[in-house]
């Protein structure tokens, strides 16, 4: 299941949480990740981590009562979802998802989502690597990318072409 607080900054100590799991949502899989537009908290992308089950899902509606889900997963069905992140960068509202089989993107157009296409980022630095966690910070583009075994990344998600750095503590 999926939860909203409405402003859990003000809200009274016993207020209930809104359910807004989606209907599709499948049993047999636990959420890995949830991710959400900086700019528009009613713009979220959901993951499941598990294998055979509908995996990534969206939503434009997330703050209406009951929101309107759906399956984004297109042409990347084979791998389990770890993470995810919404990037508002020069290029647009992109979304990225890290997979067993490495670090996805796309754009998703909100009157057709079922006809997602990924594409693979950082083919020639991470490779097919376990992507464990992403994090993104607005104020200047910075992805970090996290592996199972394959150390940090980090890009720069302004540039036209995304080089993926290693990063050496």
């Amino acid at each position: 299941r999926l939860y909203r607080l409405d402003d859990p900054a003000n809200s009274a100590t016993a207020t209930n949480p809104v359910n807004i799991t989606g209907a599709g949502f499948t049993s047999g899989g636990y959420i890995s990740s949830i991710a959400v537009n900086p700019r528009n908290d009613d713009t979220v992308l959901v993951t499941f981590s598990n294998y055979g089950i509908p995996s990534v899902w969206w939503t434009g509606n997330a703050n209406a009562a009951s929101p309107t889900w759906q399956n984004v997963e297109g042409n990347l069905t084979i791998p389990s979802f770890r993470s995810s992140v919404i990037a508002v960068t020069n290029a647009g509202v992109e979304y990225f998802v890290g997979t067993s089989v490495g670090l996805y993107k796309t754009t998703i157009n909100g009157t057709s989502p079922g006809l997602t296409t990924w594409s693979q980022e950082g083919v020639f630095d991470l490779g097919n690597a376990i992507v464990t966690s992403l994090a993104y910070r607005p104020v200047d583009d910075k992805l970090l990318v996290g592996t199972h075994g394959y150390g940090m990344w980090s890009t720069t998600l302004s540039l036209s072409v995304l080089p993926v750095h290693y990063i050496d503590f």
